[in-house]
């Protein structure tokens, strides 16, 4: 089941479109959307986190950058929340304290005092779903590892929305097939998705693999379970596999990608492989990723 969706939100355009995305999923699957706004940083010259700035300044000076920086963080906390509030109405879904199944769908805000790394520590674990923004280029490296701590530390869902979103997500779905067992998690997981979709399609790619189930046993595994779907195989080309999956997703229209997160173990920490990071920096749709 996906009743709990969690969302970090951000107060400006990229951030305005993916919560559209995570809005309308929530009211797809009846279900609650819990918005969290988190400060990503501030600026440079007030940070200090570990007092080094005050062996160097006078009480009074460091005292009024403290109320500097406290001032900049509430300044964009009421931004965002107007934001949120304009996004809700115009949407139409309604902003409970208290969520229950009686009342979903619905929508929570919370501010946390510390960054979204932090923020999903504390909260994601709790969630069935954690929707993220992705293609800020300024910010690449710090959305990067915000999704990886996502995959690897929460160990939920991702649905990943990139800046050009467009607000709608799961009525045609493609499913990105290759065997593995992150495919037939992501696969059982996104059920509740697909049971509402229009038009769902597994793609897979012919790679010679012989191991795990094949792309005609997953359609069967849908079809047993009511969620009509069609297959589409194709042999592999010299593109990158990546870049095949995003042309097909192109060329039906898709309006989701469901697919298994891949990683590489790097000093024991987990990043993402090289088909799931071509994913991500190139999608120009919503992305869910599952490890």
């Amino acid at each position: 089941m996906l009743k709990s969706i969690l969302i970090l939100f951000q107060p400006n355009d990229e951030g305005s479109a993916v919560l559209k995305v995570a809005i309308n999923l929530t009211k797809k699957l009846k279900a609650h959307l819990n918005v969290i706004y988190a400060h990503r940083f501030t600026p440079s010259s007030l940070q200090d986190p570990h007092g080094e700035m005050r062996r160097f300044l006078d009480d009074q000076t460091y005292q009024s950058l403290l109320k500097k920086r406290d001032a900049h963080i509430d300044e964009e906390k009421i931004e965002a929340h107007d934001l949120f509030k304009r996004i809700i109405e115009e949407l139409g879904i309604q902003e409970v304290e208290n969520p229950s199944i009686e009342t979903v769908p619905s929508v929570s805000w919370d501010h946390f005092n510390s960054n979204e790394h932090d923020a999903l520590f504390a909260q994601g674990g709790l969630n069935d779903l954690i929707v993220l923004g992705y293609g800020s280029d300024s910010l690449e490296d710090f959305n990067r590892r915000t999704i990886e701590l996502a995959l690897f530390n929460s160990h939920r869902p991702v649905l990943i929305a990139p800046s050009k979103a467009n607000g709608t997500a799961g009525e045609n779905i493609m499913i990105g097939w290759n065997r593995s067992a992150q495919s037939c998690v992501a696969l059982s997981t996104a059920l509740p998705i697909l049971q509402t979709a229009k038009n769902i399609e597994i793609f897979s790619i012919d790679t010679g693999a012989k191991q795990g189930p094949s792309v005609q046993e997953a359609v069967q595994y849908l079809a047993f379970r009511g969620v009509k779907s069609v297959l589409h195989e194709v042999p592999r080309t010299p593109p990158h596999v990546g870049e095949i999956i995003l042309d097909r997703a192109k060329e039906i229209n898709a309006d989701l990608l469901v697919m298994g997160a891949y990683s590489h173990n790097r000093v024991r920490e987990m990043i993402l492989g090289g088909v799931t990071q071509h994913i991500l920096d190139h999608a120009e749709l919503p992305v869910m990723m599952v490890r």
